[in-house]
C-alpha cells in the first residue's frame, strides 16, 4: 500500500487527493495492525515447545488487539483514509476473531487456566 501511493507516476494521477501526515499516520497504523498477528503466529510457530502459557497470552493478546479495534467508531475519524483503513483494521479484527473462536474451549478450559497459573514463567507479584 505504501509503495504504490509512493510511487510518483501513480500519485501524479491523483494530484487532486494528496495525502496529509494525517492519512501517512493512518497507513502506518494499518501495517501496525498486522504486526501483532504476524509476531504472535512467527513466535508461536518458531519456538521448538510452545506451552499452554504461551498459547493462552497470544490469544488473550490477540483478542485485546482485535476487541481495540472493533470498538472504534468509523465516524469519528475525519479523513477519509483513516475511514478506508479504520474499516479495513474492523474487517481484519473480526476474521481474526471469528478465527480464534476454534481455540476459545481449549484455552480458556479450567485445565488451561491452572496450567497458566502454575506456570513460574508469567506469574506476576
Amino acid at each position: 500500500m505504501i509503495c504504490t501511493i509512493s510511487d510518483i507516476a501513480i500519485t501524479h494521477d491523483f494530484t487532486d487527493h494528496t495525502l496529509t501526515n494525517e492519512d501517512w499516520n493512518h497507513i502506518q497504523r494499518m501495517e501496525q495492525w498486522r504486526l501483532v498477528p504476524a509476531v504472535i503466529c512467527n513466535y508461536l510457530s518458531g519456538s521448538k515447545y510452545p506451552t499452554l502459557s504461551v498459547a493462552g497470552l497470544a490469544f488473550n493478546h490477540l483478542l485485546t488487539h482485535c476487541n481495540r479495534y472493533q470498538a472504534m467508531n468509523v465516524d469519528s475519524i475525519e479523513s477519509p483514509i483513516g475511514k478506508v483503513t479504520l474499516q479495513v483494521q474492523q474487517l481484519a479484527s473480526e476474521r481474526c476473531l471469528q478465527y480464534l473462536i476454534k481455540y476459545q474451549e481449549s484455552l480458556k478450559s479450567i485445565l488451561s487456566r491452572i496450567a497458566m497459573f502454575l506456570d513460574p514463567r508469567y506469574m506476576i507479584f
